[in-house]
C-alpha cells in the first residue's frame, strides 16, 4: 500500500472529526491514556479541545498518526474567564474548599506594540509552546513517521519570522522545547517500538541562542510503568524546564522502597553541576523552575497501576523538603516566582512564595485551558460556545480581573515573559503563532 502524504492524511482525519464530534465523548480513560503516552509539557494545547473528538483518533494519536492541527469545532464547554478579587481558597486548593464567583470581564488588553501573527503550514499539528519576550519555541504532536513532527521551530514576533531551529535525531521526536534567557533545551525521544510502546530512549538537548551550539546534557531510558496494561504503560520522555541557566529535569528512579519512584534534578549548565536532587514517590507529570525553586506535579499511582489527579509540589532553597501546594493540581506554568494550574474541575489557579496558598484566577468549571504565568499576570484561553473559537484572557494580580486579549480568536495554548504574551492556534484553516507587547 503506498505510503499516505500528508494532505490525505489531514483529509482523512478532518472528515472522521467532522463525523464524530457532535457524538462522541472523550473518557477520562481515554485521555489518560494519549496524556501517558504523548506527554505535553507547558503551554500544551488545553484538555478541553480534545472533547467531542472521537476516540478512534485519540488512539491514532498514541499510536502514531497524530491529528492536523488542532481545530476550533472540537472545542466544548462554557465560557466565562472569571476572576474574583474577594475569593480566597485553602492550602490544600480542594474541590470542597473551592469558592464560587461571578465572572468579571473588563476592557481588552491595550498593547504597547501592536499584534503581531506568524502563520505556520495548516497541516501543522500544536503541541507545547513556551516563550521569552517575542521569541517562542515550539514542537509538534508526534508521529510514527520520521518526517512528521520531527523539529524545533523558533518563531521571532519582534521580526514577524519562523524558522526550524533544529531537527531531532535520526528516528527521535523532540519533545517540550523551553526558551530562558538565551538558551533552548527540549528532550529528544525514541520508542523501542513504533506505536510509541515500550522502553522510550531519551537524551537531552541545549541550544545557545547566540552560537547556535548544541549539546547533550544528559540522557536515559524509561522503562514502562508496572502493572498498567500494554506496552507502553506510561513510560515516557523526561520532563523538563529550564530557568536561564539552570535545567531541572526527572528520570526515573526505583529502589526496593519507591518501586514507582522518580527523581528530580537541577542541572547548572555553567558548571555541569548537580546542584539539588529531590526523590519522589511516584511518576513525574511536569517540572518547573525559578530562581532556583523547584515545582512539580507527580501522578501517584497505587499497585494495580491506577492514578489519581497529579499533587502539586513545591522545593525552595532555603526549604528543600518538599511541600504540598494543592492535591489537584498538573503544574502548567512556574516563572518568574508565580506558579499557574488547572484542577481536575476545570478551574484555573495561582499562587506565589513564601506561603504558597492556593488563590482562584478563573470561576469553577470555567473550562479554561492550562495557564501561563508570570510576576504579576496569567493568561489562559477558554473555549468558545455554539461553535464559536476560543479566546486568550489576561488576569491581573494587582486587580483580580481578567480582560480579554484582543485578536486572541483561535487561541489555545499560550506563553507570559520578558512583557509580552503570546499564543497559538488559529481559526478555520489558519495555524498561527500571535503575540504582542504589554504596557
Amino acid at each position: 500500500m503506498p505510503e499516505e502524504t500528508d494532505d490525505q492524511l489531514a483529509a482523512r482525519l478532518r472528515q472522521a472529526l467532522a463525523a464524530q464530534a457532535a457524538s462522541v465523548e472523550v473518557t477520562d480513560a481515554a485521555a489518560r491514556v494519549a496524556r501517558a503516552r504523548v506527554r505535553a509539557g507547558r503551554r500544551r494545547v488545553p484538555s478541553w479541545a480534545l472533547a467531542g473528538v472521537a476516540a478512534a483518533l485519540i488512539v491514532a494519536l498514541v499510536a502514531g498518526v497524530g491529528f492536523v492541527a488542532w481545530r476550533n469545532h472540537t472545542e466544548v464547554g462554557p465560557s466565562g474567564p472569571s476572576p474574583s478579587a474577594s475569593e480566597s481558597a485553602t492550602a490544600s486548593g480542594s474541590a470542597s474548599a473551592q469558592p464560587s464567583g461571578t465572572p468579571t470581564v473588563t476592557s481588552e488588553v491595550t498593547p504597547t506594540i501592536g499584534l503581531t501573527v506568524v502563520s505556520l503550514p495548516s497541516t501543522y499539528r500544536f503541541h507545547s509552546m513556551t516563550s521569552d519576550g517575542p521569541l517562542a519555541v515550539l514542537d509538534e504532536v508526534g508521529g510514527a513517521n520520521d518526517s512528521l513532527a520531527a523539529d524545533v521551530v523558533l518563531v521571532d514576533l519582534a521580526h514577524g519570522t519562523r524558522k526550524v531551529l533544529a531537527t531531532a535525531a535520526a528516528g527521535y521526536h523532540p519533545y517540550q522545547p523551553v526558551i530562558s534567557g538565551g538558551n533552548v533545551a527540549w528532550v529528544e525521544g525514541r520508542y523501542s517500538n513504533p506505536d510509541f510502546s515500550g522502553p522510550c530512549e531519551w537524551h537531552i538537548v541545549v541550544m545557545n541562542l547566540s552560537s547556535g551550539q548544541t549539546r547533550t546534557v544528559a540522557s536515559g531510558v524509561s522503562s514502562p510503568r508496572p502493572n498498567t496494561p500494554g506496552d507502553g504503560g506510561g513510560a515516557q520522555y523526561a520532563p523538563i524546564d529550564l530557568d536561564g541557566t539552570q535545567l531541572a529535569y526527572a528520570v526515573q528512579d526505583t529502589t526496593a522502597a519507591r518501586p514507582l519512584g522518580w527523581q528530580i534534578r537541577i542541572l547548572d549548565l555553567v558548571t555541569g553541576q548537580i546542584q539539588r536532587s529531590i526523590s519522589t514517590e511516584s511518576e513525574i507529570d511536569g517540572v518547573g523552575l525559578s530562581g532556583g525553586t523547584l515545582a512539580y506535579s507527580e501522578i501517584l499511582v497505587d499497585a494495580a497501576g491506577g492514578s489519581t489527579p497529579p499533587r502539586l509540589m513545591i522545593s525552595t532553597p532555603d526549604h528543600p523538603t518538599p511541600a504540598l501546594v494543592t492535591d489537584d493540581g498538573g503544574l502548567a506554568s512556574f516563572r518568574q516566582g508565580r506558579l499557574a494550574w488547572g484542577d481536575s474541575t476545570g478551574r484555573v489557579w495561582t499562587a506565589v512564595g513564601p506561603s504558597w496558598t492556593p488563590g482562584p484566577v478563573t470561576a469553577p468549571a470555567s473550562g479554561a485551558g492550562e495557564p501561563a504565568a508570570s510576576a504579576d499576570q496569567v493568561s489562559y484561553s477558554v473555549p468558545g460556545t455554539a461553535g464559536g473559537p476560543s479566546s486568550l484572557w489576561l488576569w491581573d494580580a494587582k486587580t483580580g480581573t481578567s480582560t480579554l486579549v484582543p485578536g486572541s480568536d483561535g487561541a489555545l495554548i499560550s506563553g507570559l515573559g520578558g512583557g509580552w504574551i503570546t499564543w497559538a492556534g488559529g481559526v478555520g484553516d489558519s495555524v498561527t503563532v500571535s503575540g504582542m507587547s504589554l504596557p
